[in-house]
C-alpha cells in the first residue's frame, strides 16, 4: 500500500463538518485477541463455521497491543451488511425482534458475513517508544466460489453509515488494500488513515478494515507491518470469513415471512 499523505485540515464551504481522527465510542463487544504480549489466541469469527483455532506467540516486550472482532452482520444500522445462508428462504426461520439474538439466530443457521461487512481492530502502544505501522494488508488463504442459498436483506432504513477506513477486493490477487476517508457515528467526515502511521500508548486508535467481493466465498487475514525502536513486524489479524452474494436469492422480511428482494 502507497502512503496517503495527511489531509488538508481546512473545510470547503458545503462540505460535512470534518472530524478529526478520534476514537468510537466503546459501544465494541467482544473480540478476537491479535495482541502482541504472550501467547495469544485467535479463531475465525463467522457465523456458522467452527475451526481449529491458532495461537499466535508473541514477545511479552513487544510495543503494539491490538484487538480485532467483525462488527455482528445483523448491525445494519452500523453499516453490517447480512448473512448468506446455505438454505432456501422457506428453510430458513426468520431472526428474533431483538438485536441481541440476531447473531446466535445466523449461527444456528450456517450464516456467513456477505460482502460489505468489516472488522474492527483496537490498537495502542505499550509504554516505551512510539510504534509505526508502515502498512496493512490482506490475504487471501481458502478461494472458493460465491456460496448459493439466500442472502436475507436485514437492514431497517436506520441511515446509520459506518467509517470506511480501509477498503479490501478480495477479488484481486494480491489482494488491493486502501486507505479512505469515511463518515462516523454523528456523520461527521473522519479523514483518511496516513500510512506510516503513528500509534503511542496515550493515543489508542480504532480502525475499521470492510472486506468487499463480487465473486468468491473467500477466508482471509490481514497483517499490521510496523516499526519500533529500530526494529519490525508484523501483527496477524484474523481469519475472517467473507462471501459475495452474486449467487444467492436476495430476500427481504416481510412481517413474518420472506419475500423477494
Amino acid at each position: 500500500m502507497t502512503s496517503v499523505p495527511p489531509e488538508d485540515d481546512s473545510q470547503k464551504e458545503g462540505e460535512p463538518e470534518r472530524s478529526p481522527r478520534r476514537k468510537p465510542p466503546r459501544w465494541l463487544m467482544g473480540a478476537v485477541v491479535a495482541g502482541l504480549g504472550g501467547a495469544i489466541t485467535a479463531a475465525i469469527i463467522s457465523a456458522g463455521h467452527t475451526v481449529k483455532r491458532i495461537v499466535l506467540p508473541t514477545s511479552p516486550a513487544a510495543p503494539l497491543a491490538v484487538t480485532a472482532k467483525l462488527r455482528s452482520p445483523g448491525e445494519s444500522c452500523s453499516g453490517g451488511a447480512g448473512w448468506v445462508f446455505p438454505r432456501s428462504a422457506a428453510q430458513l426461520p426468520v431472526p428474533p425482534h431483538s438485536d441481541a439474538g440476531m447473531q446466535s439466530w445466523a449461527t444456528q443457521n450456517g450464516g456467513v458475513p456477505a460482502s460489505g461487512n468489516f472488522v474492527v481492530v483496537d490498537l495502542q502502544g505499550r509504554p516505551g517508544p512510539s510504534v509505526i505501522v508502515n502498512d496493512v494488508r490482506v490475504e487471501v488463504t481458502r478461494r472458493s466460489g460465491a456460496l448459493t442459498g439466500t442472502y436475507a436483506i436485514l437492514s431497517g432504513g436506520c441511515g446509520g453509515v459506518a467509517p470506511d477506513y480501509f477498503g479490501a477486493n478480495l477479488d484481486r490477487e494480491p489482494v488491493t488494500i486502501k486507505s479512505m476517508a469515511g463518515v462516523d457515528e454523528l456523520g461527521h467526515v473522519v479523514a483518511a488513515v496516513p500510512l506510516p502511521h503513528q500509534i503511542s500508548a496515550s493515543e489508542p486508535e480504532v480502525w475499521y478494515v470492510r472486506a468487499s467481493t463480487a465473486s468468491c466465498d473467500c477466508q482471509w487475514v490481514a497483517y499490521l507491518d510496523w516499526t519500533a525502536n529500530g526494529e519490525s513486524s508484523s501483527t496477524r489479524i484474523g481469519p475472517f470469513l467473507t462471501t459475495a452474494t452474486a449467487r444467492a436469492k436476495k430476500v427481504i422480511l416481510n412481517g413474518s415471512g420472506w419475500s423477494p428482494f
